[in-house]
Formats: C-alpha cells, structure tokens, sequence
C-alpha cells in the first residue's frame, strides 16, 4: 500500500527523493571536512618542521660564529644577550638595539629597524673580511649565510668592522721595505810570532807589544850570554 502510494504520489515521491539527497549530502559533507582538516594539518606540520630545522641551523651556526669570534658559544642562546654579543662583534653599539622598541611605530618605527638590521648585517660581513654585498645576504637569509661564515675554513674573524685592521694592515705591509742588513766589518788582526828560547812554543801577540817583548828577550839573551 505504501509504494503504490508514493508511486502513485508525486509529492510524496519528491520528498523521499530529497531526504535521499539530504543524506547523502551530509555523508558527503562530512567526508569533505575530515579531508580538508588532514590537509590543512598536513602543512601545518611541514611548515613546523621546516621552522624548527631553520632554527636549530641558525642557532648551531651562530654558536660557531661566537666560537670564531673569540667569544663563548653558549653566548649565542641566551636571549637579548646574544644580540649584544652579536652587535659587539659587528662593531656596533648595543645601545641601537633599543631602536626595536620602537618598531611598533608604523612606518617610520619599520624603516628604523629595518635600517638597524640591514647596517648591522653589513658590519658583521666587514668583521669577518666580507663585502658589504655579503652582509645583505646575510640579512635576507641567515639561515643561509650564517652557516657560511660558521664553517667556511676560508673566513676568518678579523675585528670589529674590519676595514680598519685590513687598512692597518695594508700600510704596514706597503710601509715594511726589505732593510739590508749591514755586512760586518771584518776585523783586521796582525800578529807576530815570536820564539820564545826557553819552551820552544810560538804565541800569538798583537803588534803593539811586539816592540816590548823585543826589548824583553834581547835582556834575557845578554843576562844568558
């Protein structure tokens, strides 16, 4: 009775349609979201992954900067600290870094520690004998350059701002001329030999007292004869 009524019923036909649909749209719905959420968990985890990786690099390549830098490396993870250490070996004052407390500034308070980084990033590449190219990237991607002056065995910590000592050094060497050193005179030595009668045996006298021994020996001869 009730299939011939709903075959017979286009309206009740209908909604048992839509009931169908209903569910299935729900099921659908549901399978969807579980998908979307495995998904969006998915890159969250990678990209967690990859910023825990950066950071461990950044922090291990940091800690052999300090090292080459005559510094402590366990300098290079106490917060606020390391970025003091890390201004000192560039040459900069740590008194710019109050200049972040200001970047909550629009605008001019950006641009002020944008400058700040990108001035410091040059000054530590000059610290280590590189080019002020070198420090920009070192301020676009640290976790790329960082490690390069870390474990390159061709990059050397020179001082702070290191210009000056490549300057010192340059005049120094250019200064430093080959001194010839002066060939020692040779010292002329005349000696006389005499005999001496009694023990038959020469010695060695200076000129000087040649004419004394002289006189000596003719007195010994005369008291002898």
């Amino acid at each position: 009775m009730f299939q011939e009524y709903v075959y017979n019923n286009p309206m009740a036909r209908g909604n048992m349609n839509h009931g169908t649909m209903s569910n299935q749209m729900v099921n659908f719905n549901g399978h969807n979201m579980a998908g979307v959420l495995a998904i969006v968990f998915g890159i969250f985890l990678i990209i967690g992954l990859i910023s825990l990786a950066i950071t461990v690099i950044t922090i291990v390549s940091q800690w052999f900067v300090f090292k080459k830098a005559k510094k402590e490396g366990w300098e290079a993870i106490v917060p606020i600290y390391n970025l003091i250490v890390l201004y000192q070996i560039a040459g900069v004052s740590p008194w710019l870094l109050l200049i972040y407390l200001v970047g909550w500034v629009p605008i001019i308070g950006w641009l002020a520690v944008i400058g700040l980084s990108i001035y410091h990033s040059i000054m530590l590449a000059k610290s280590f004998g590189k080019t002020p190219g070198f420090g920009i990237g070192v301020w676009l991607l640290p976790y790329v350059f960082y490690p390069i002056i870390a474990f390159s065995k061709n990059i050397n910590y020179v001082e702070p701002a290191g210009e000056q000592t490549k300057a010192k050094v340059g005049e120094v060497v250019k200064s430093a001329k080959p001194v010839a050193k002066p060939k020692p005179e040779k010292e002329t030595v005349v000696e006389a030999t005499i005999v001496d009668e009694s023990t038959s045996v020469k010695k060695a006298i200076p000129i000087e007292e040649e004419t004394t021994v002289k006189e000596n020996t003719e007195e010994n001869g005369e008291e002898n004869k």
